[in-house]
């Protein structure tokens, strides 16, 4: 008979074998040192912790979201992850724990960065609740470009996420099934001391893997909250700043032999947590070239804001609201480069742009303000999910609101606001099929919040709204000319609907006085790819009180069409003739731009331009000219420029 010690040594030999199967199997083994920070359970800005479930590194994670909260003065990170994205037709599966992952801070300016293996898709989207933190100024995403699943978990490229920070910062980590909470902590202040910095303007050859880690650059957030540089230790001299960018453009060169380390380094003088300025020229502006030819001569206009695409402007403000493009990895799944775009604010006068908000939108297709500016209605265009999202920011809080999320699940075509700053109408597509719907943005629930005002089959088009009454367009089916039917739907009269022109496409003038009809002359096809095979269009402006026709006009094809200030003129952009633009030799002039009388009825071209978007500028006497080009990856690039009426 063994003696009894044997069993309890082979008894405990096993457990400890179980235990440790266990940690590899689940969550990572704690091998951290204790927080050593000011405050207790917190870690210092010189420690690191790791953490997460190695078994949860091997592919298709998803960083579904991250959500920012302020507690006192504890700013509180959830990040929440899946199995899968719905956004790239794959299921999605809740995840039991969280991947593995590294926490640090970097010196100043201050950051906190997460490393997170084994992400292959990241689904989350800027939120308002991103900005105005006291402690975290924004967010830097430096994606995979090389992602394998590997079972080797250190062959795999972590994506890692840096919280600039305002302050430097102590930290602790939760994890919770498939959460993983960070709170962050301002340490007290030292010394606002001046220091001199090396910054590279080569993100994105950093996050290609192209750059050596050994070189001493991190990624920090520029003055703008929306570029990101390089950046290295600070100096207490600017000659020891100036002695490492010379050493440092040297490694550089070979690494990035296309380009001139020259123009991509410079020494920075900062002070505490301020951040660089972003001085590269703007990658999404267009070169100077001629937008309009004018008896016979090409003429360059002014830019109204270089790389920006003009929306609309601010209800007594003056304001000119424009989306900018800044070029990134998309959203859902790695190694594919795409355009991001944010809302600026212009003045009208020329004064310096300023950001509206941080959040980042895959397009946008339209903005509107309410008629008293409070808000602010954005459509989302061209998302990876495929459906068109409309969000409203409220001006003076800064909180988005994702109308999708709160329950309209409709793809959104159009909108307009309504009288109030509380309700919008909009035309979405159900299963296929159009609707017409109310949205009450003071109502809670979704039943009271979106309802159907009226089913349009699958053929309606532009919409508006104008003293309590709906218009918009409808094509009845296997209509050959492209002519529709513009309907009328009476609010205050039991959603009363009528016809009330026929007419392809429609504005109505800002004092809702007129509107304009462009009718497709029934017999040609209106799709035709040859310009000239297109058929010609019928311009009328009618009376909206009595429907009656004061002016007609017949015109070649009209592209786009917009009322002048006053309601008196009328703006087109028609194809120009074939022949006129081959014979001038100089850049493409495909389009005219003529302008309708209204009184005399009468048409006039213009001029001849390479853009077909026009929009009223706030000044009398200027349209807004918008040009789109699109280079060789498939980025659009955006320029508006102003043309001013006097002398034509």
């Amino acid at each position: 008979m063994r003696p009894k010690w044997i069993y309890l040594i082979c008894l405990l030999t096993f457990a400890l074998l179980v235990l440790g199967g266990c940690k590899q199997n689940g969550a990572q083994a704690n091998t951290n040192p204790a927080p050593a920070s000011e405050y207790e359970g917190f870690y210092s800005a010189e420690q690191r912790y790791k953490g997460g479930d190695p078994n949860q590194s091997l592919g298709e994670v998803n960083l579904n979201d991250v959500e920012m909260e302020q507690e006192g003065d504890v700013a509180r990170l959830t990040l929440t992850f899946s199995l899968g994205s719905r956004y790239s037709d794959t299921d999605e599966a809740k995840m039991t724990s969280v991947p593995p992952y590294t926490a640090y801070c970097l010196g100043s300016p201050s950051r906190f960065a997460l490393e997170i293996s084994g992400i292959e898709y990241w689904d989350l989207k800027s939120k308002s609740s991103w900005q105005d933190n006291p402690l975290i100024r924004g967010i830097i995403k430096q994606i995979p470009m090389d992602f394998q699943p590997f079972n080797d978990q250190s062959s795999i490229t972590p994506m890692v996420l840096y919280f600039q920070l305002n302050n430097a910062a102590a930290y602790r980590i939760q994890e919770s099934g498939d959460k993983l909470v960070v709170e962050l902590r301002p340490v007290k202040k030292t010394a606002d001391d001046t220091k001199y910095y090396v910054t590279a303007n080569a993100f994105a050859d950093y996050q290609e893997g192209k750059l050596d880690d050994s070189l001493g650059l991190t990624p920090v957030l520029c003055d703008d909250l929306i570029d990101t540089v390089l950046i290295s230790k600070g100096f207490e001299k600017k000659q020891e700043a100036e002695d490492f960018m010379a050493q440092t453009a040297q490694k550089l060169q070979p690494m990035l032999p296309d380009k001139q380390t020259g123009d991509i380094m410079r020494v920075v003088e900062l002070k505490g947590n301020a951040l660089p300025v972003y001085d590269k020229p703007d990658e999404n502006a267009l070169p100077p070239e001629p937008v309009v030819r004018v008896d016979g001569k090409p003429k360059i206009l002014p830019v109204v804001m270089q790389g920006g695409m003009y929306l609309c402007t601010g209800p007594d403000t003056g304001q000119l609201l424009f989306a900018k493009g800044v070029t990134t990895l998309s959203q859902g799944k790695a190694q594919e480069e795409s355009t991001v775009y944010y809302l600026w604010l212009a003045g009208a006068q020329g004064e310096e742009p300023i950001k509206l908000m941080r959040t980042e939108f895959s397009f946008i297709g339209d903005a509107q303000f309410s008629k008293d500016g409070s808000l602010l209605a954005i459509l989302e265009t061209a998302t990876v999910s495929g459906k068109n999202t409309l969000y409203v920011y409220d001006v003076q809080s800064g909180v988005l609101r994702d109308l999708f999320e709160e329950g309209l699940e409709a793809d959104i075509n159009d909108f307009e606001w309504g009288e109030d700053a509380d309700t919008l109408y909009a035309i979405g597509a159900r299963e296929g099929l159009q609707q017409l719907i109310g949205i009450k943005l003071d109502q809670a629930e979704p039943k009271e919040a979106f309802s159907v005002i009226d089913d349009l089959g699958n053929n309606a088009g532009s919409l508006a709204y104008i003293r309590n009454k709906i218009y918009y367009t409808y094509f009845p089916e296997y209509s050959d000319s492209g002519t529709g039917q513009i309907m009328e739907v009476d609010l205050s009269n039991a959603n009363r609907k009528r016809d009330f022109a026929k007419g392809t496409d429609f504005r109505i003038s800002d004092d809702g006085r007129y509107m304009a009809v462009i009718e497709n002359n029934a017999g040609e096809d209106v799709y035709a790819e040859d310009p000239a095979s297109q058929t010609d269009c019928t311009i009328s402006v009618l009376d909206m009180e009595t429907g009656q026709s004061l002016a007609k006009a017949q015109s070649g094809f009209v592209t786009n069409f917009i009322w002048g200030t006053g309601a008196q003129s009328l703006f087109l952009i028609t194809n120009a003739e074939d022949a006129d633009v081959e014979a001038s030799g100089l850049p493409s002039f495909a389009y005219v731009l003529s302008v309708f009388d209204v009184g005399a009825s009468t048409l006039e071209p213009l001029l001849h331009s390479s853009v077909s978007a026009i929009q009223a500028a706030p000044q009398e006497d200027t349209l807004l000219l918008i040009k789109d080009s699109f280079n060789d990856y498939g980025k659009v690039f955006f320029e508006t420029y102003a043309l001013k009426l006097t002398g034509f």
